[in-house]
């Protein structure tokens, strides 16, 4: 841009141009930046203290998050209007238990994986359904994964999930699951 070139005041929103050899144009004044990310909502009030969380999609207008407090986890089913307004649906009450850690995979549009660690040390997968509205345990893994120091859970496919476990001597363990 060359700056010694002649400048013209202007008052208001325009487009200045200099058609020689070379085409330039100016916007003046300039114009805010466009945010690319704007918040148009939230849980508001709806919520309790998180010591760490999580948030899972389950259908186009549902989220599904795992809060945990001191030990407590809590699974909560949200909806989110087309305007971005947060309405909390349901939640899981009692029927998760005490664990330290959590991590969730999709299953299908209904259906749902909490990986948590439980206060012993040890891996439970718990299978979830969230139709109705509603958070409902429907089955777990007992104590089939053993003691572990952390872990995350995917989807790999319609009836199978892997986990990634680090073991408790530090090695890296992938389980695969099957959900039924």
């Amino acid at each position: 841009l060359d700056v010694d070139a002649p400048w013209f005041p202007i008052s208001a929103h325009a487009l200045a141009f200099n058609l020689k050899p070379v085409f330039r144009a100016l916007n003046f004044p300039a114009r805010e930046p466009r945010r690319w990310i704007e918040k148009i909502g939230d849980s508001d009030e709806q919520t309790e203290p998180a010591d760490e969380a999580r948030l899972l999609r389950m259908q186009s207008n549902r989220l599904l998050s795992a809060s945990r407090d001191g030990d407590d986890l809590t699974l909560t089913l949200w909806r989110v209007s087309t305007g971005g307004e947060i309405t909390r649906l349901a939640d899981s009450g009692d029927q998760v238990g005490q664990a330290l850690l959590v991590d969730l995979a999709k299953v299908d549009e209904e259906r749902f994986i909490s990986a948590v660690r439980a206060a012993n040390g040890t891996l439970k997968l718990i299978l979830w359904s969230v139709a109705a509205d509603q958070v409902i345990r429907l089955s777990d893994s007992g104590g089939q994964a053993g003691s572990t120091a952390a872990f995350a859970v995917t989807r790999v496919s319609d009836d199978t999930v892997a986990t990634a476990v680090r073991t408790a001597s530090g090695h890296l363990e992938v389980i695969s699951w099957q959900v039924s």
